[in-house]
């Protein structure tokens, strides 16, 4: 039985001693550096780290990209009691900021005027943490034309608008990505070679609006490039879009 509740006009619950929201760790802006990928392709990508409690759960990031510079979380890993992001793109030398959050019971105690336990003693709100508002989920799914040029995807995608005078992120789902296998002819003659290329599904703000488009971010031919063949397999991009006005450190 929870010991305490607090509901909105709409009689749903705000606050639950029975749960934790997600307060802000940290916040900061990296620069994305250029990584040679296979064959000709050259992209950016950072690594970004945080180092919770010893036994604490698993943290969230979410990231605001560089206008119109579609970027995805591609990997996350944990060793040695730290966690590492990679956050990557199409290109290189552009910024993302990223807000780390965590549970309130593994931060330290933020001095708040209102505070809030658990039975356990466990805190699970404090008024001075930044909570993030989730403003909205979104989900699509990448099904582009297989006749069309391999080199420069275009799947279908609406821009999302949302309240002007904020600033949003996302929380995106590790990876956005799908792949595709192509034959290519190497000219002159019929030999035939096999070209693998990855794309990832990124995401970006214009402002108030929400974009998202594939990239390619890693690509491995043989030999000069004739027309290709073949098409893409489909893929879901799924993030939870939030209100980040204000929230830095």
């Amino acid at each position: 039985m929870s010991y305490l509740e607090i509901f909105n006009d709409a009689n749903t619950v705000l606050l639950d001693d029975s749960y934790s929201c997600f307060g802000l760790a940290i916040s900061g802006t990296a620069t994305l550096g250029r990584v040679d990928a296979q064959a000709e392709n050259v992209c950016g990508a950072v690594d970004v780290f945080y180092t919770p409690p010893v036994g604490a759960s698993m943290p969230i990031i979410a990231i605001q990209p560089q206008a119109n510079v579609p970027m995805t979380v591609g990997r996350m890993q944990y060793a040695n009691g730290q966690y590492r992001w990679r956050i990557h793109c199409s290109t290189y030398n552009v910024t993302v900021k990223y807000w780390i959050f965590n549970i309130p019971s593994q931060m330290p105690d933020a001095g708040g005027l209102f505070q809030a336990w658990d039975s356990a003693g466990r805190m699970v709100f404090d008024s001075d943490f930044k909570f993030p508002r989730i403003v909205d989920v979104v989900n699509r799914t990448m099904n582009p034309d297989p006749a069309q040029n391999p080199s420069a995807p275009n799947p279908t995608w609406s821009p999302i608008v949302y309240p002007g005078n904020k600033q949003y992120a996302f929380i995106t789902t590790t990876y956005c990505n799908s792949f595709a296998i192509f034959t290519y002819e190497r000219p002159p003659g019929n030999v035939w070679v096999t070209g693998i290329d990855w794309f990832d599904y990124g995401f970006w703000f214009q402002g108030s609006t929400l974009n998202g488009s594939a990239y390619r971010y890693v690509g491995q031919t043989s030999g000069p490039i004739g027309p290709p063949v073949g098409k893409y397999l489909s893929a879901n991009a799924g993030l939870m879009v939030i209100d980040v006005t204000n929230m830095y450190f």
